[in-house]
């Protein structure tokens, strides 16, 4: 009867006082002080709330039903559907929301749904994986600052992806404890960053610019591989979709000396395993050297010329040890001509494998 006296008093009340009563209502039945044999007419007169013209109204249920557990379902997810402010009383604190309810509302949710499933007190692994595909930078940035989101390393990996060039979320993503491929993705944009910049343009010519930010790059992937627990497989793959296993890098790592990194990638490339790669750099006969290169992608020209660079490696280390190579390394400058040798080398075989797919393709 009071139910019903409640529906009869809400139909000519004013709006603030079917706010009152809404919130009042809400705030009973989660605190149980309704009878378990009115708790099915409580639940009715609350769906009938969901249909007032006043969003005042609907935004005073939600408020008093957004911390309960006990929340009917159905209406909490009708709020989390209503007008802004509404839905996001609701998608930011109720627990009653699963998983499956906030990728279902964030696919075709607003900006501001994204946001608030961003700022939720806990964001489960589901949860942010789904963000990250869907959402702009503000709410990535948010997501990050969250210390209750639970950010698996795919959706570290996504948002390297789409939001590298975007420099709050990389300062972000550079803090945390993020895949290698990812972290290096990001310093390839930083570097693209600061050779853009004013500054930079303005200081060094364009030639220094181009020098200085492949320099930096370099140092930075062989850094992050040296601090790798994989032995940077996953940055060597990264390195090979970006095409920057160029000879020109793999000589820099052979002239600094950066034979473990080296071999991993030789054996990645080629399937040979690490201890024969080893063994054939450090002994092997030029032919053999040449046959690994060429197993590894490279054209013959190349790897003929890279196979004689590392019988000039072997030849100006009178030690095993790095620094030993490195004290000797450009004495007779025969180290820098192959390397240039090989850079030309490699552009013009890339020139030729873009013609050729041009001319197939016009055929």
């Amino acid at each position: 009867m009071i139910i019903e006296a409640f529906l009869r008093w809400m139909k000519d009340a004013r709006v603030a006082d079917r706010s009152k009563a809404a919130n009042a209502l809400g705030r009973a039945y989660v605190q149980s002080a309704i009878k378990p044999i009115d708790e099915q007419a409580a639940e009715l007169a609350m769906t009938y709330v969901l249909d007032d013209p006043s969003p005042k109204v609907r935004l005073a249920l939600a408020q008093a039903l957004v911390a309960s557990e006990r929340a009917p379902r159905h209406i909490i997810l009708s709020l989390a559907q209503d007008q802004a402010e509404i839905s996001s009383t609701i998608l930011l604190g109720s627990p009653c929301l699963t998983d499956a309810d906030l990728i279902d509302i964030m696919v075709t949710g607003t900006n501001q749904t994204h946001a608030m499933i961003a700022l939720r007190r806990t964001v489960s692994a589901p949860v942010s994986a789904a963000l990250v595909e869907v959402c702009r930078d503000y709410d990535a940035a948010l997501l990050l600052q969250n210390p209750g989101a639970n950010i698996p390393v795919i959706a570290f990996r996504r948002l390297a992806e789409r939001f590298a060039t975007h420099a709050q979320i990389r300062e972000l993503l550079l803090d945390r404890a993020i895949p290698e491929d990812a972290r290096l993705r990001l310093v390839d944009a930083l570097s693209q960053s600061l050779a853009q910049s004013t500054f930079i343009q303005n200081v060094l010519a364009p030639g220094a610019i181009s020098h200085v930010m492949t320099t930096a790059t370099d140092d930075a992937v062989i850094c992050l591989q040296q601090s790798a627990s994989q032995r940077g497989s996953t940055i060597i793959q990264y390195l090979h979709v970006q095409r920057r296993l160029t000879p020109a890098f793999l000589m820099t790592l052979l002239h600094r000396g950066e034979l473990p990194f080296l071999c991993a990638i030789f054996a990645e490339l080629s399937g040979t395993s690490n201890k024969r790669v080893r063994s054939i750099l450090a002994d092997g006969r030029m032919q053999a050297v040449q046959n690994l290169l060429i197993t590894c992608g490279m054209s013959e020209i190349i790897a003929a010329d890279f196979a004689h660079t590392v019988i000039l490696w072997r030849q100006a280390r009178p030690s095993a040890t790095a620094s030993h190579m490195t004290d000797r390394r450009s004495s007779p400058g025969q180290l820098e001509r192959l390397a240039e040798r090989l850079e030309i080398a490699d552009k013009r075989s890339d020139a030729r494998g873009y013609a050729a797919r041009q001319i197939n393709a016009a055929a």
